[in-house]
C-alpha cells in the first residue's frame, strides 16, 4: 500500500479535516480504466496515415482535450497528407469511444469510493472526453446512476487546463466552489482543478514532483485505506 500524501494549504485546514459539499471526478484514469485505450487510438489515427508514433507522444498528450489532440496529430503528418484537423478529430473519437464502450473497465477502488461518497454528497464527472463516451463509460461500469452531472467543455466553456469545467460542476451542484473537492490524475486536469479554486486530491502511482505538488493530497488508488475513512466521516458527520 502507498503512502498518502498530503500538503496543507495556507490559510486553510488540512484536507483530511474537511468536509466538501460536492465532488468532481475527472474521468480517464481517474475513475475508468480508459488511458490505455487513449493511446492507442491515438496510435491507430497515425498507423492508419503511415505514421510510427515516437517514444513519449501518448504521455505527452496525456489529459488534453480531443481537439487539441486533433491539432498534434495534423503536426505529426506527413506534408502530402490531406486529412484536417477535423477528420483526424473524428478518427481518435471514434477509436475511443468504441474501445471504451466495449471494455470499460472501473480503476481500483473507483466503484466502493464513488458509491460510498454518493452517500453524502451531490457527485459530478468534469472531464475533456465527449459527453457520450463520457456517459457510455459510466453506464456500463455501472457508476453512472451514482453522479448528478456530467460536465464537458462546451459553448464558451474551455476545456482543461482551463478551469472552466471545475467551476461549471461546482455551480451545478449548487456549492461554492471553494467546497468542492475535484479528484483528478494528470497535469493537465490538477492545473484545472487549482485554477478553479477547488480544493484536489491527487490520484495515481509514482507522480512526479510537479503533479504531487498541485495536489493538497496524493493517494496511490482510490481504493486507499485512509481515503476511504475520511470519506466514510462525510456521511458520519450527516448523522
Amino acid at each position: 500500500m502507498g503512502v498518502l500524501v498530503e500538503h496543507a494549504v495556507a490559510t486553510t485546514a488540512p484536507l483530511s479535516a474537511w468536509r466538501p459539499r460536492a465532488v468532481a471526478f475527472d474521468l480517464d484514469g481517474t475513475l475508468l480504466n480508459t488511458e490505455r485505450f487513449c493511446g492507442a487510438a491515438k496510435a491507430a489515427v497515425l498507423w492508419a496515415h503511415g505514421v510510427m508514433p515516437e517514444a513519449g507522444f501518448v504521455e505527452a498528450m496525456k489529459g488534453l482535450h480531443y481537439s487539441v489532440v486533433g491539432e498534434r496529430l495534423a503536426e505529426m503528418l506527413p506534408e502530402h497528407d490531406p486529412a484536417t484537423v477535423e477528420e483526424l478529430v473524428e478518427e481518435f473519437t471514434g477509436a475511443f469511444g468504441g474501445m471504451v464502450a466495449a471494455n470499460p473497465r472501473v480503476m481500483p477502488g473507483a466503484g466502493a469510493l464513488v458509491e460510498l461518497a454518493a452517500g453524502s454528497v451531490p457527485l459530478a464527472v468534469a472531464s475533456n472526453t465527449r459527453p457520450a463516451t463520457v456517459r457510455t463509460g459510466l453506464e456500463r461500469a455501472g457508476l453512472l446512476s451514482h453522479f448528478t452531472h456530467v460536465v464537458t467543455p462546451g459553448p464558451g466553456q474551455r476545456p482543461k487546463p482551463a478551469p472552466d469545467v471545475y467551476r461549471h460542476a461546482a455551480e451545478l451542484c449548487g456549492v461554492p466552489v471553494e467546497d468542492l473537492l475535484a479528484v483528478e490524475d494528470s497535469r493537465s486536469g490538477l492545473i484545472a482543478a487549482v485554477e478553479s479554486g477547488a480544493r484536489v486530491l491527487g490520484v495515481g502511482p509514482d507522480p512526479s514532483p510537479a503533479m504531487s505538488e498541485l495536489a493538497e493530497w496524493w493517494v496511490p488508488s482510490l481504493a486507499d485505506p485512509a481515503l476511504l475513512a475520511w470519506v466514510r466521516q462525510w456521511g458520519e458527520a450527516r448523522s
